[in-house]
């Protein structure tokens, strides 16, 4: 998260990690009053939520102010890939089996492309006013820009990346839960919040994460 080996970590920065490694599981039962089993079968729930990663594309780039794009070319250089490219090879293809290939080489690139945007803020590369915007009105852009490159059916590619940029499937990332609850801790605990408003805080976003990650999931059923 920090860039840093535990070791070297300052206590402010070691208290965020456990807030969100230890606090989220044990000290949010304790504060509804659920049992430690509970608390497992809570965060194992947040394990299966559906991945909604998303790549770059073309049209969302075309509307992204200057701060917006030197994010974009740190994810870029980093080597998340442009659905742009994977919607092309779809339209290329003259079998099923060909377009099947397709699409799971692009979910596979979007899985690989959601670590590389948690690993660019877990080693400081996207700064943590970076990694808001990058949430907020970076993925705004994409999913408009996927939104306009949509042409019913015949642009699957486009479909999925325009869902997974809408702030549902932002919220039901796993891999953005983190960036953003970390965020979320390191504000409350430097305005002064309790260990159990931290933990509360924290099993509200976990639950939205996984109800809209199952109503992601509905959505994608048919893609």
């Amino acid at each position: 998260m920090y860039g840093k080996d535990a070791k070297d970590l300052t206590a402010d920065e070691k208290a965020t990690v456990s807030a969100i490694a230890g606090l989220t599981g044990v000290a949010t039962g304790a504060v509804v009053g659920g049992s430690m089993a509970d608390v497992a079968q809570g965060n194992q729930a947040g394990h299966t939520v559906v991945d909604n990663n998303a790549l770059i594309n073309s049209k969302g780039e075309s509307k992204l102010n200057v701060q917006e794009r030197k994010i974009n070319e740190k994810l870029k250089k980093a080597g998340v890939q442009n659905a742009d490219d994977y919607q092309r090879k779809y339209d290329a293809c003259k079998t099923d089996a060909c377009r099947q290939q397709v699409k799971k080489d692009y979910i596979e690139a979007t899985e690989q492309a959601s670590k590389i945007i948690l690993n660019l803020y877990r080693s400081g590369q996207l700064s943590t006013e970076e990694s808001m915007i990058l949430l907020t009105s970076y993925a705004s852009k994409m999913m408009q820009g996927a939104g306009e490159s949509q042409d019913g059916w015949s642009t699957p590619i486009f479909n999925m990346d325009a869902q997974k940029w809408t702030p549902s499937g932002v919220i039901a990332n796993p891999d953005f839960q983190q960036i953003t609850l970390s965020n979320l801790v390191q504000k409350m605990k430097q305005s002064g919040a309790s260990e159990q408003q931290i933990a509360m805080r924290v099993l509200q976003y976990q639950i939205a994460g996984q109800a809209l990650g199952s109503y992601s999931m509905v959505e994608q059923v048919d893609v």
